[in-house]
């Protein structure tokens, strides 16, 4: 039976967090028990990675929706900060599920998905896990993408990250730079925004949002494999 939270939520992404989360569930046993709160202490965490992938998908759109408004208010700023945290918390959500499933102890305090990552990299006893987190996150030296979108996430904490003014386009706008508010290739460094397709918040939320994504359901997959071979136990 598919939980009434299950069916709500579709299953248009990360269709595999549907199969583990559904499994989980139907293990829960009916009495009070450690086990009965493990569990759903894993199904809270594991939970919490959908509502933020969903969260970064809405204000993904909201990017896209307004990314060409006129005007001199900072919808479109906010609403790519707030997909830039929810994008970058979903990872780190994924992160707590991670430390939980596989009890790799590290603490919770420092839990991310970077030192989850070089956990399970370094426990060598999760090969099928580090594939994807090999290759979409990256051990010591990171994975491009995801260094520069953790860098936006750090420094939009305290500072803007999108281009103060917006790009004034000249006549036909055409499809080639659909963006008029950019982030910078090197967040570090102050006002060294790029008037370049992949640097459009619009563009850079589509792209980001989609690795996010392909992250997780690798992952997901991994879990899914782990829970039916009984490599892990809930």
């Amino acid at each position: 039976m598919i939980s009434d939270s299950v069916r709500e939520w579709g299953r248009d992404d990360i269709p595999a967090w549907h199969d583990v989360h559904e499994f989980i569930h139907g293990a829960c046993p009916k009495c009070q028990s450690d086990r009965t709160k493990r569990m759903w202490q894993l199904l809270g965490s594991h939970g919490s990675t959908k509502v933020r992938t969903e969260y970064a998908d809405s204000f993904k759109w909201r990017v896209l929706n307004c990314r060409l408004a006129t005007g001199s208010d900072d919808t479109s700023r906010r609403d790519f900060e707030a997909w830039l945290f929810f994008a970058r918390g979903a990872l780190d959500c994924e992160a707590v599920f991670i430390n939980e499933l596989c009890g790799l102890a590290v603490d919770e305090r420092n839990t991310n998905i970077f030192t989850v990552t070089d956990a399970v990299v370094d426990a060598g006893k999760w090969p099928e896990l580090e594939v994807p987190l090999r290759a979409h996150i990256g051990h010591r030296t990171r994975t491009p993408w995801l260094v520069h979108l953790n860098d936006l996430r750090r420094l939009s904490s305290h500072r803007q990250v999108v281009s103060t003014s917006k790009f004034v386009y000249i006549g036909s706008q055409g499809p080639e730079l659909p963006d008029a508010s950019f982030v910078s290739p090197v967040p570090s460094a102050r006002g060294r925004h790029v008037h370049a397709r992949e640097w459009g918040i619009g563009e850079y939320a589509i792209e980001k949002q989609a690795k996010v994504v392909a992250a997780i359901e690798d992952m997901e997959r991994v879990f899914l494999l782990y829970l039916r071979t009984g490599k892990v136990c809930v």
